[in-house]
């Protein structure tokens, strides 16, 4: 055998120095359950709504509820084997598909207009979430219509620290970041820092929509993807917005 076939290495004072074994890569290594579960969700979602079809058409499909179709979707039931060949075929897809590496894929999550999780609060402020729950990104971004005269924020928004920006889509929005105020239109764009006070409210007649853009706090993400899988579920499947009170909104303190 060849000292290039040994498993020792020696050191200069001849002691035997056993070569490490290599450490598996993310790759090589198996994702756990749970990941594996949220990929094939986000895989029958994607696939679903690329080739337009509704949770009904799909149902008719495969032979499987719309119900159950949108639990899966939305990682509320783990389905079974029988379920998952049903959708693959009302899909047009190979079985293995939804379990096969993503190599190849680009990782993109498309959220279609008007799908993505909308809470209304009871003082009728109107949040949209524009981020899909794939992965866990590091910014969120939400499309929030402020009411006639509506005041939002204070001293920070709950979840979000770092860098934060506001897009003035339509309306006029007064915003105060420390002690500095600015008044924003259409089109104009503010970014600071979520750790300083902050606060803005609605200063046109009619209602003002803003886009919002943040870093989530560390560890806080997993519970706001938690409470809109139980806001999802309450809701009709198909329904792509929900309505929750002012306390469980996921951006205001």
């Amino acid at each position: 055998m060849s000292a290039a076939n040994l498993p020792y290495a020696s050191t200069r004072d001849g002691a035997a120095l056993q070569t490490p074994k290599p450490t598996p890569t993310p790759t090589e290594a198996a994702l756990p359950v749970s990941e594996q579960v949220d990929r094939i969700a986000h895989r029958i979602k994607t696939w679903r709504t690329a080739a337009g079809m509704s949770l009904q058409v799909l149902a008719n499909r495969s032979d499987v509820s719309p119900s159950t179709i949108h639990k899966i979707e939305n990682g509320q039931t783990v389905p079974t084997i029988a379920v998952l060949l049903k959708l693959a075929e009302g899909l047009g897809r190979r079985p293995t598909e939804l379990l096969e590496d993503a190599d190849g894929e680009s990782g993109a999550v498309l959220t279609p207009a008007g799908t993505g999780a909308q809470l209304v609060t009871g003082r009728g402020l109107h949040i949209e979430w524009l981020v899909g729950e794939a992965f866990a990104p590091e910014v969120e971004l939400w499309r929030i219509t402020h009411p006639e005269a509506f005041s939002f924020g204070g001293e920070r928004i709950k979840h979000l620290s770092g860098d934060v920006v506001l897009m003035v889509e339509t309306g006029g929005l007064e915003v105060r970041v420390a002690n500095d105020v600015f008044e924003l239109g259409p089109g104009d764009t503010i970014h600071f820092k979520g750790t300083q006070p902050h606060s803005w409210r609605n200063t046109c007649e009619g209602p003002t929509t803003a886009l919002l853009l943040g870093n989530v706090q560390a560890g806080a993400r997993s519970g706001l993807v938690a409470r809109m899988r139980r806001l999802r579920c309450a809701a009709k499947p198909g329904e792509p917005g929900e309505q929750t009170s002012a306390s469980e909104t996921p951006t205001a303190s």
